[in-house]
């Protein structure tokens, strides 16, 4: 048995060619200011325990079943369904992604935290925002990461919280060579980026292909096709190199883990016509497992 909210992602009303879904892309960001934090911009464990302290403020709100990991009986569901829990499979094989992603940016000598919130979640961007601020004022042990890097930090205040709508994206102009730039760390989960480069743009193919369902469409494209032809690409992967494993926390299954990083930058040169929709839309929304946790953010140069 599925809920309303998975029949809408499994059953989307528009299909959309790539080259047009950049028209029906849609998003919300929510900002965070924490003056004088810039030095954190880059902390990769400051952004799990920003999701951790997200989604325990969250529950503080959630209903009882999605508490339990089980689809929210209340309409509108609870910011912790929608951002927390997994909604649906595709023919029980694809996951569709959880609606968000995380990132850490300077703004001056202030650090500003970004949440994205994808298509129709961007109704739950209120709920969100005060969330975000909640967990950064009374759930964060800023102290401990001042210690950690040995800096010293203010106390630490949200001094400004903002949410922006973004609409129809801007494709930048087309190019047939091209730097993929990791902003931060890519996941090695399934295929290892530096034994098989290809697998980056796959990867960022599936995320865009299935978070477009959080904007009510399905993509029309020939995936067999293209996979065939981003696997011919030229690609050089000389400046990826491996990070140590990052400790992550599963707070809902309580199990610590390691996740394996590669960070760096990769060329990709050829006919880049039929996939630049995909490289240029995974901008915002990442690439790999971990955008919920800031993970595998791109810039393309």
């Amino acid at each position: 048995m599925t809920s309303s909210l998975a029949d809408r992602l499994l059953n989307p009303e528009h299909r959309l060619p790539l080259e047009r879904l950049n028209e029906a892309w849609s998003a919300a960001t929510i900002e965070a200011i924490i003056p004088g934090h810039a030095a954190l911009a880059g902390d990769l464990v400051l952004m799990t325990r920003i999701r951790g302290a997200l989604g325990r403020v969250l529950m503080q709100g959630a209903s009882r079943e999605a508490l339990a990991n089980k689809p929210c009986l209340w309409w509108p569901p609870c910011a912790l369904d929608i951002l927390f829990r997994e909604q649906a499979r595709i023919e029980g094989r694809h996951g569709i992604p959880k609606p968000w992603v995380l990132a850490l940016d300077r703004h001056g000598f202030d650090l500003l935290v970004r949440i994205t919130l994808f298509g129709f979640a961007m109704e739950w961007a209120g709920a969100v925002s005060l969330a975000l601020a909640t967990a950064l004022q009374h759930k964060i042990d800023w102290r401990e990461r001042a210690r950690f890097h040995a800096i010293f930090l203010p106390e630490p205040v949200v001094s400004r919280v903002g949410i922006h709508a973004i609409e129809r994206v801007p494709i930048p102009k087309r190019r047939n060579a091209v730097v993929l730039a990791l902003l931060t760390p890519l996941d090695t989960a399934g295929d290892d980026p530096l034994d098989r480069p290809a697998s980056v743009i796959g990867r960022i193919a599936r995320r865009v292909s299935l978070l477009s369902r959080w904007m009510n469409v399905e993509i029309d494209a020939d995936w067999r096709k293209l996979s065939d032809h981003w696997n011919d690409l030229e690609f050089n992967t000389g400046s990826f190199h491996r990070l140590p494993l990052l400790p992550r926390k599963s707070g809902r299954e309580r199990q610590d883990f390691r996740l394996g990083l590669i960070d760096g930058s990769l060329g990709i040169a050829g006919d880049l016509a039929s996939i630049w929709p995909i490289l240029a839309l995974g901008q915002l929304c990442h690439a790999g497992r971990g955008g919920t946790a800031g993970l595998g953010r791109y810039g393309l140069h």
